[in-house]
């Protein structure tokens, strides 16, 4: 039987939490897709961002996702 370890999170994967996007810049047709809280469970987003972020919170193939609300 294996051991349990315990293991401090920050020190093996990167956790960026939550921005708050201006949503004077949300649309429903152009922009970058941008993931909300809800969308999680339906896993389709129907919100565009047409404003400027920083590239960090770009979500990429193998991130993953925590929705808490």
């Amino acid at each position: 039987m294996s051991e349990l370890h315990e293991l401090k999170v920050g020190d093996h994967i990167s956790l960026l939490s939550g921005f708050p996007f201006n949503s004077d810049c949300f649309d429903q047709e152009e922009g970058v897709r941008l993931i909300r809280i809800r969308d999680l469970l339906n896993t389709e987003t129907e919100t565009y961002f047409r404003g400027s972020f920083d590239a960090k919170w770009v979500v990429k193939s193998q991130d993953i996702l925590i929705g808490m609300d």
